[in-house]
């Protein structure tokens, strides 16, 4: 619908300004005629003076060789100044804080110095919202006991990352035993890939870069000393274009196999990993789960306070920018599910069937981003330098580095704007959590 906001800008420029949906605005702009011919003038003029033409004097080329030679570039430069200058005037006027950049046809932007100049931006816009009570919100905290079964759990998955292999007695292969062989990938009589390292757990699905979603299926039917012939269609994303999406054969030998031997869980084991005994190992496995479990429980109830303050403070977040963020998403989802060999139908299925469910997901990210953002701003609630220091100390020692070597690599990777997020964000929950009663 139209707004009646009155421009508050210079008078000679004329601005309409129109709402067309949630957190989008339509800025019409115009331009007076003089406005135009005095910065064409002044690019012009810049231009003259530093052009260098052989056979003329600097400063000297004739105004209509100028133009002549140069007049698209100059009114390109015009109508670039022009835009940039008069939008950022009248977003900075009209107190819009806008969210990407705008939507602007510029080939329908007619540069004419006898003409007024006129154009239409569209902008998406931070939603403006009105903060209620965010203090004293009743919250109910999960519980964070540690069970036997969680620790039996725990030294179950670390006796499996201390597991050894051993040679496979007879031909019976069991549910968590390995099969090591070679695959070769072939598309007509043309040899793609060899791969002659090609391991088979429970999960593998992939051999020599090639998805075969039945793979462990069919090595435990060829057996130890066999092999056998798999129809495969390459990959869409393969190195060499000649190569996607084409038919081939991959020949499957499995040459050995190995089982997966557990260690016993006792005193001779703790002290593998360096602890006195089974006794002190099971001590640091409940210490570590109690720790993990009081995490999980002050997430859990911050997010349960963010989610209170969201349905009392309805607002919408830009169409634009949820479509981007769930763009992104469908696309790394889409090539994981590629990767894990599922066929083209089942992935588009996938996508069609979860598109609601991701899109209200990806709005509600949003909107408790900006919701921080406006606590974090309204409680000054900063990352400082010394947040950023001590995080990168602790990374630092929990990975035996130099804390210099870590903030190196968060420079270099220009992360470390991404690292004062974290840190701000962890800082506004900490305040939400501390403000609640929680029961």
């Amino acid at each position: 619908m139209e707004s009646d906001m009155e421009s508050k800008v210079e008078s000679n420029m004329e601005v309409d300004i129109e709402e067309i949906g949630p957190c989008k605005n339509r800025i019409k702009i115009k331009l007076p005629q003089k406005r135009v011919a005095e910065t064409y003038n002044k690019h012009f003029k810049e231009l003259k003076s530093a052009v260098k033409i052989k056979g003329f004097r600097p400063g000297k080329v004739p105004k209509s060789y100028i133009q002549r030679r140069f007049g698209s570039e100059i009114t390109n430069q015009v109508k670039m100044t022009l835009v940039e200058e008069s939008l950022e005037q009248v977003l900075k006027e009209n107190n819009l804080e806008p969210i990407g950049d705008p939507e602007i046809d510029l080939g329908k932007i007619l540069v004419d110095t006898d003409q007024d100049l006129e154009y239409e931006a569209v902008i998406e816009l931070r939603p403006t919202f009105e903060l209620e009570d965010y203090t004293g919100i009743q919250v109910e905290r999960q519980g964070t006991e540690v069970t036997q079964e969680d620790i039996d759990e725990e030294m179950l998955q670390l006796r499996r990352r201390h597991a050894s292999l051993e040679p496979i007695e007879g031909d019976k292969v069991g549910e968590e035993d390995i099969l090591f062989g070679s695959a070769t990938v072939l598309v007509g009589e043309r040899k793609v890939t060899q791969d002659e390292d090609v391991s088979i757990g429970p999960q593998t699905v992939s051999a020599a870069g090639i998805i075969v979603k039945d793979l462990r299926e069919r090595a435990l039917e060829t057996g130890i000393g066999g092999s056998t012939t798999i129809d495969v269609t390459l990959p869409r994303y393969h190195p060499k274009e000649e190569f996607r999406n084409k038919e081939g054969k991959m020949i499957l030998s499995v040459q050995e196999g190995k089982k997966v031997v557990l260690p016993d869980a006792d005193d001779e084991f703790a002290k593998r990993l360096d602890f006195d005994d089974l006794e002190e190992l099971t001590d640091k496995l409940r210490e570590a789960l109690q720790s993990r479990k009081e995490m999980d429980a002050d997430k859990a109830l911050e997010d349960s306070i963010i989610k209170k303050i969201l349905e009392s403070t309805p607002f919408s977040v830009p169409e634009g920018l949820v479509s981007k963020e769930s763009e992104k998403i469908t696309a790394r989802a889409m090539l994981e599910m590629e990767f894990s060999g599922k066929d083209p139908e089942e992935i588009q299925s996938t996508v069609e069937e979860t598109s609601e469910i991701q899109k209200a997901e990806v709005e509600r990210v949003l909107k408790t981003r900006f919701l921080l953002d406006a606590i974090g701003k309204k409680e000054k609630i900063y990352a400082t330098e010394e947040d950023v220091n001590l995080h990168i100390m602790n990374i630092a020692s929990r990975e035996g580095k130099d804390p210099e070597e870590v903030r190196k690599y968060y420079e270099e990777q220009n992360m470390l704007s991404e690292v004062r997020y974290y840190l701000r964000e962890a800082k506004i929950r900490n305040h939400l959590r501390e403000n609640a009663e929680i029961t």
